[in-house]
């Protein structure tokens, strides 16, 4: 009888370590996010979750506020390099792992801009330096 409340409470225990590892409930603000989770920026102002989508994709939600944005269609490749960093509450970085950085502008009372550096190329020149570094050559004309 034992051994069956002993594998009953290791089930238990690994799926907690499990469930728990999905949820990052410490700071994340200005931390280069690069797997699936949930992430809570500038206390709670800004949260930012990811998942994995059909396809070998990424998708990414920002709420800030009551509002949510992201896009329509997963935008990042699983097998890329990607990375979304916040900046600040307001403003959200992207980045495809490839060739495109995506700024993000949101707005506490709901609205969104997001700007790409395959229209505006020196919006990588605005990158945060931590987020900078870590950006493919490609995107640097390499």
């Amino acid at each position: 009888m034992r051994t069956g409340h002993g594998r009953a409470l290791m089930i238990s225990l690994t799926w907690a370590v499990f469930a728990g590892g999905c949820h990052r409930s410490l700071e994340s603000g200005r931390t280069l996010i690069d797997v699936p989770g949930t992430y809570e920026c500038f206390d709670r102002q800004t949260i930012i979750k990811v998942w994995e989508a059909p396809k070998d994709r990424i998708q990414y939600r920002l709420a800030r506020g009551k509002a949510e944005f992201g896009p329509a269609e997963p935008a990042l490749r699983k097998a890329a390099n990607w990375i979304i960093y916040a900046e600040s509450p307001e403003t959200v970085w992207v980045f495809d792992g490839d060739r495109e950085l995506t700024r993000v502008d949101c707005k506490i009372d709901g609205g969104a801009k997001f700007t790409s550096s395959q229209i505006v190329p020196s919006l990588i020149n605005e990158a945060p330096i931590a987020l900078r570094d870590r950006l493919s050559a490609s995107v640097h004309g390499g």
